[in-house]
């Protein structure tokens, strides 16, 4: 079993890859291109790694990324999907801050978080997407982290996991037509956002960290405030 997580393996075929070697490196680990989602090295990386997980080969895309790109460093950090790679100094008027769990420290100023001690290990920060393209990207890593939640019973009440998994795919579908109705993509992404929400805060006053629940809900909440400006 590989130890290299998923979002590793995304961050290699994003990073080391462009979109024609992406189409090469599918074809010869036998996933079909063509029937990817998502669009960029961006969305095209993160649809052939849940390609892989979906059928079990996850470990074989891995070990042909070791092979083609021995120079990949897997331990180091990676950089989160649509972050810039340096950062302005003042905080974008997109950006917000999530905080799960405790935290402890001083107030944000200059576009930083300055903190003596932070409690909470799950501190995420929600990028509103730009354009469609970070939108399409941002909502396909959204139903991944929906799918880890699900799978991992995070989601207390199972007929509202089932409406959120339906929801997110419906977007999905949505957002990447020729023509998005704005106003279904805003239904969809409320409803996800608020059995997200209430499931982090169930997590939270249970004092959880690390779950996939509490890096959704924030990704949720920023795709609803996305929806109006983008389509």
């Amino acid at each position: 079993m590989s130890e290299v997580t998923p979002q590793q393996l995304k961050e290699a075929l994003q990073t080391h890859f462009n979109l024609e070697e992406l189409s090469i490196f599918a074809f010869e680990v036998g996933i079909p291109y063509e029937d990817l989602g998502g669009s960029g090295r961006s969305g095209k990386a993160l649809a052939l790694v849940q390609y892989a997980q979906r059928h079990s080969k996850f470990d074989q895309v891995v070990e042909a990324v070791k092979a083609k790109r021995p120079s990949v460093n897997w331990d180091a950090p990676t950089i989160p999907t649509n972050q810039p790679t340096n950062p302005p100094t003042s905080q974008p008027a997109s950006v917000q801050y999530h905080f799960h769990g405790q935290v402890v420290g001083s107030a944000i100023g200059g576009g930083s978080v300055q903190a003596e001690n932070i409690a909470g290990r799950d501190i995420i920060i929600g990028q509103i997407p730009q354009n469609r393209e970070e939108f399409n990207d941002q909502l396909a890593a959204l139903r991944q982290l929906l799918e880890q939640a699900v799978a991992n019973g995070e989601i207390p009440d199972e007929r509202d996991a089932a409406d959120v998994v339906e929801d997110v795919n419906d977007a999905l579908a949505e957002a990447q037509s020729d023509e998005p109705r704005t106003s279904r993509l805003k239904r969809y992404l409320e409803n996800t956002a608020e059995v997200l929400d209430g499931a982090a805060k169930t997590a939270t006053a249970a004092g959880k960290v690390g779950l996939a629940v509490l890096k959704a809900a924030p990704i949720a909440a920023a795709l609803v405030k996305a929806v109006q400006v983008l389509f």
